[in-house]
């Protein structure tokens, strides 16, 4: 499980970069969609992809077309490259449309909350609360890193 693994290096890395010692709560957050900026990014695709003759254009021509649009915040300048390329590499390898879905195969708040007490045992906490966040209702003061929260990439926070 690759979220285990992230919630380990955020773990060290939290006790490294605070200096406050054994964490022993922590909160992950789950999204069941992906945030606005990256809905907006995967319907033009799709658009782009039909009316391109079921292609899409280089990344040239992609970085144009979604360079400053008013659709997309400013802060999410700079992560609509690597989106953007993250598509089109899935759109093409699969060769369907609905690839760009994302839609996880599981419920991944179900499978967090099964498996909380080997969280617990393997982060070595005492608590774990598991939060599912709707991008629409989103209060950024709760976790300033919670606007990239997608399906399949919980984010963890520990106290």
């Amino acid at each position: 499980m690759t979220a285990v693994r992230n919630f380990r290096i955020r773990l060290k890395s939290s006790l490294i970069s605070e200096s406050l010692g054994r964490q022993t709560h922590a909160t992950i957050f789950i999204a069941n969609s992906n945030p606005p900026w990256k809905l907006f990014i995967i319907s033009e695709l799709k658009q782009l992809y039909v009316s391109n003759n079921y292609s899409l254009p280089d990344n040239k021509q992609l970085a144009k077309y979604f360079i400053n649009r008013p659709e997309i915040d400013k802060k999410h300048q700079k992560k609509i490259m690597p989106f953007v390329m993250f598509s089109k590499d899935l759109l093409e390898k699969s060769g369907d449309i609905k690839s760009l879905h994302q839609h996880l195969s599981f419920n991944e708040y179900e499978l967090l909350k099964t498996n909380q007490d080997y969280l617990r045992r393997i982060l070595k906490i005492d608590q774990i609360d598991i939060q599912l966040i709707d991008h629409n209702q989103l209060d950024p003061s709760i976790l300033p890193n919670l606007e990239d929260l997608s399906p399949g990439r919980p984010i963890i926070h520990y106290r």
